[in-house]
């Protein structure tokens, strides 16, 4: 493996390793139901016109039934349980059980999938390995009923993971991976989007869970994927570069808007109700005006993030979608010159300006 390719191995690892934490911050203050659907919502807009742009969608026309169970099998199924599991277990623990797919793998493949069949000293590990999982639980659960539940959740999530697995080998080994799993996310999006809509309370929530919702569609889901596809050789370019920075870019902007939504009074919009407006002429002459400052410092961030951005576009970028900050550290690579100098000073000041602008602006009151 090349240099990139170690990097790239190492990035998808951490990607794929954290969400666990993330999941468990989030369903503290969301239902599960909406902390899924906002992940996959979220690879959703990313992977889809990516998946468009290369042709990965062709081929699958006459596959909705498989793509269907592979949406429920592959990722709503378990990212539910995994998110209910987390109501009750560490996210630790939810790790290291999921770490337990491939035995899931094996067990599944002893009667569905005669090439994947394990015997003699494989099949004495696989026993070994179900009975430290077993281990495992009754160390860390032990008598307590509600993480026994949460612990049984994980596990069937895992066992969902590893069907879902022979499924793609069955259904899908002919088409490109990228499109199968574009439209699994869509669908998986369209199905939980009205329990979404119900359960999620009015009540925004705190900012480190707006955060690890972002985290968890942005990199550990998107991300992820896109940096999987370029482990595996997938092509990338000028439009995944775009792709990736406006959705990691969404958490930026929307904070000086909910900043601004936060500080709001309601009672203007009973005000403009009460004068007979409707609801899109209340919110084109009452909250759109209040918002703008909030809108423009949520722009003016969200461009400085996506200027200043080296670690995504790196992993994300192909050739001929070298970005400033990839070019200057090629530059500072080969040795520091006057150019590089002279460069990252006029970024430091573009950034500060950008910077202290979004922050007046946020602050302005109409």
């Amino acid at each position: 493996m090349t240099r990139r390719a170690w990097l790239l191995f190492a990035a998808v690892s951490l990607l794929w390793g954290v969400p666990y934490l993330f999941i468990k911050v989030a369903v503290a203050e969301v239902p599960p139901v909406t902390v899924v659907f906002v992940r996959v919502a979220l690879a959703a807009l990313l992977l889809g016109p990516v998946a468009a742009r290369r042709g990965a969608l062709r081929g699958l026309r006459g596959r909705l039934p498989q793509l269907a169970a592979l949406a429920l099998l592959e990722i709503t199924i378990p990212f539910l349980l995994i998110s209910m599991g987390e109501q009750r277990i560490t996210s630790s623990l939810a790790g290291l059980l999921i770490a337990a797919m491939p035995l899931f793998v094996a067990l599944l493949a002893l009667r569905f999938d005669a090439a994947e069949r394990v015997g003699g000293l494989r099949l004495l590990g696989l026993l070994i390995g179900i009975g430290g999982v077993a281990g495992l639980l009754g160390v860390d659960v032990g008598g307590d009923r509600a993480r026994f539940v949460g612990a049984v959740m994980v596990l069937l999530a895992t066992l969902s993971y590893a069907s879902s697995t022979l499924l793609v080998k069955r259904a899908f080994s002919d088409v490109p991976l990228l499109g199968v799993v574009a439209v699994a996310t869509a669908i998986s999006s369209l199905l939980l989007a009205p329990f979404a809509v119900a359960l999620t309370p009015a009540r925004l929530p705190s900012l480190q869970v707006v955060l690890a919702l972002a985290a968890l569609g942005v990199l550990c889901t998107a991300a992820g994927l896109l940096l999987f596809f370029a482990l595996i050789g997938f092509r990338l370019g000028l439009t995944t570069v775009m792709i990736a920075h406006t959705v990691f870019c969404i958490p930026f902007a929307y904070l000086p808007i909910r900043a601004r939504l936060q500080g709001t009074d309601k009672a203007l919009g009973e005000a403009a109700a009460d004068l007979y407006a409707n609801e899109w002429q209340a919110f084109r002459r009452v909250t759109l005006p209040l918002l703008w400052p909030g809108i423009l410092a949520g722009a003016m961030l969200a461009f400085i993030i996506s200027l200043d951005d080296f670690v995504i576009t790196y992993f994300v970028s192909g050739a001929g979608a070298t970005t400033l900050p990839v070019y200057i550290f090629g530059m500072i690579r080969i040795g520091i010159s006057p150019e590089v100098n002279a460069i990252s000073t006029v970024m430091l000041i573009v950034s500060v300006l950008f910077v202290s602008l979004s922050y007046l602006l946020s602050r302005r009151r109409t």
